[in-house]
């Protein structure tokens, strides 16, 4: 979230796959151009799953440089058996809803874009 209530959904996924959503408001979708694609690795042990996703910030338009960001991280785990779980740093009452203003719940502040070294981000 962006600070007004326009905000990004990103999804990844172990497989690789990955979409990305752009909201006006609450569940209003709006086009997203661009085909810059996120870099995704995937490391998994006999009890844990890591995914790490790296998305360039010149593929977020909405994004400026020295603001306050607003997170919702959460996940959907399917275990083998088909049961579905819904985990987050913070759920609203009722069902699970990641859209909801109160899931937001992780602030960073940004960065000067353009004070970010390229070569710092090809070494990772």
């Amino acid at each position: 979230m962006t600070g007004k209530s326009d905000y990004y959904e990103f999804n990844f996924s172990p497989s690789g796959e990955w979409a990305v959503y752009a909201f006006r408001r609450y569940r209003e979708s709006v086009p997203l151009v661009g085909d810059r694609v996120p870099e995704i690795t995937v490391r998994s042990g006999e009890n844990s799953l890591e995914l790490d996703a790296i998305v360039r910030l010149d593929y977020v338009p909405l994004i400026q440089p020295r603001r306050t960001l607003r997170l919702a991280l959460s996940a959907v785990i399917e275990e083998n058996s088909g049961m579905l779980s819904y985990w987050a740093l913070e759920h609203p009452a009722g069902n699970p809803d990641f859209h909801h203003p109160d899931s937001f719940a992780l602030e960073i502040e940004m960065p000067d874009v353009e004070a970010i070294d390229e070569s710092a981000l090809a070494k990772r």
